[in-house]
């Protein structure tokens, strides 16, 4: 397969990829974070998910410079310049990912709510929309508790054994994003328990909101399918 093929192949399902590299982190970011601490894996599937997720949105040659620009700028914060103040530049590193990450999710959702027919990638790009936003929220909240330790009780160091401070973010994201909320990390601080609060109320009326947007697009595209023949033979009736 040509170069242009494999370019053509991964526009047609940028959503889908943009939904495996997700899904990857989920899945393997937090084993490798707890086998192998040291290697921050969570830290980089994270980071490495947002270039993913400017190249899924197709944007214009303007915009998709200053948005890999910022994500560059993110990636250096929190892997490279780190090393020369560690407290400030990994949150704000952090910080600038989420602000990225939730840009590109109202450029996501502009695609899952759009009118037009109801396709795999649009489920993907759906999809990808509710992981990416879990995953910016764990960010946000990771990024909290490195700036003022206690924000979420239950938070434990890396060296325990259970990942990473981001890993265990995550998590709480997850949880508190699905309202499932098993307790054993819960937000300690005002602000903390506000976000969570928006976490869970975005998340239930998200899942809501898609269920009824995807049902009337399909039922719109079926009866339009429907409606087609019957127009036809109207019109074949009245030159009669």
């Amino acid at each position: 397969m040509r170069l242009k093929d494999w370019r053509d192949a991964c526009r047609r399902h940028r959503f889908a990829i943009l939904f495996a590299s997700l899904l990857i982190t989920l899945v393997i970011g937090p084993l490798l974070d707890a086998l192998w601490s040291e290697a921050n894996a969570e830290e980089i599937l994270v980071t490495l998910n947002l270039f993913v997720a400017v190249f899924s949105l197709g944007l214009g040659r303007t915009v998709f410079r200053w948005c890999l620009g910022l994500a560059c700028t993110s990636f250096l914060m929190r892997w490279i310049l780190f090393p020369i103040h560690a407290d400030l530049l990994i949150p704000a590193g952090r910080l600038l990912w989420v602000s990225l990450s939730l840009a590109v999710s109202v450029g996501i959702l502009r695609v899952v709510l759009s009118s037009g027919r109801v396709d795999s990638e649009r489920i993907f790009a759906a999809l990808s929309l509710y992981v990416l936003f879990g995953l910016a929220f764990g960010d946000l909240f990771a990024s909290i508790e490195s700036i003022h330790p206690g924000s979420l009780a239950g938070i434990k160091a890396a060296d325990a054994g259970v990942g990473s401070v981001l890993s265990q973010a995550i998590y709480f994201s997850f949880v508190t994003l699905a309202t499932v909320g098993y307790g054993d990390i819960s937000p300690a601080t005002a602000l903390t328990r506000g976000l969570a609060n928006i976490e869970s109320i975005i998340g239930q009326l998200y899942l809501a909101v898609l269920i009824a947007r995807l049902v009337s697009l399909h039922g719109s595209h079926q009866s339009g399918g429907l409606l087609k023949p019957g127009k036809s033979s109207q019109v074949n009736e009245v030159h009669e």
